[in-house]
């Protein structure tokens, strides 16, 4: 469900004009979809690497939606 609040969200962006962060927030998307999807393909030796994109990605996410959030607010909407 969140996935599709973001492409939602990507997609309002993209209507007012934020187009870097309209890529911005797909981009996030994406990479999150790929954490999750590699979750159960994992194994052991690779775990400590898997967190280490897993925090990368969620950073990435979070300081992207901030921005996004505040270029909306100039625009706004």
């Amino acid at each position: 469900m969140f996935s599709v609040y973001l492409w939602y969200f990507a997609k309002r962006l993209a209507d007012v004009g934020e187009y870097l962060h309209a890529i911005g927030v797909s981009v996030a998307l994406f990479g999150a979809q790929v954490v999750v999807i590699s979750t159960g393909i994992v194994d052991t030796q690779n775990r400590m690497f898997y967190f280490m994109i897993e925090g990368a990605v969620a950073a990435y996410l979070c300081l992207e939606l901030f921005y996004a959030y505040c270029a909306l607010e100039r625009r706004g909407h």
